[in-house]
């Protein structure tokens, strides 16, 4: 469900604010995690969130920070 880009750009900034949205199709955050595992660790946590949910987000794990 598609939602008006004014009331995303309000969900945002109240709700949020750790999010961004750079075209208003998606949505997106940065984590950083102390060491590979540990990302790899969140990643597999988020994965399996995402799958009984039925949604499935594009994840990247990189260490070009």
């Amino acid at each position: 469900m598609l939602i008006p880009m004014e009331e995303l750009a309000k969900v945002m900034t109240n709700e949020l604010p750790l999010w961004s949205s750079k075209n208003g199709s998606a949505i997106s955050r940065s984590f950083v995690a102390k060491d590979f595992n540990s990302a790899l660790t969140a990643l597999n946590d988020i994965g399996n969130i995402a799958e009984r949910e039925g949604h499935h987000p594009d994840l990247v794990c990189d260490d070009d920070l």
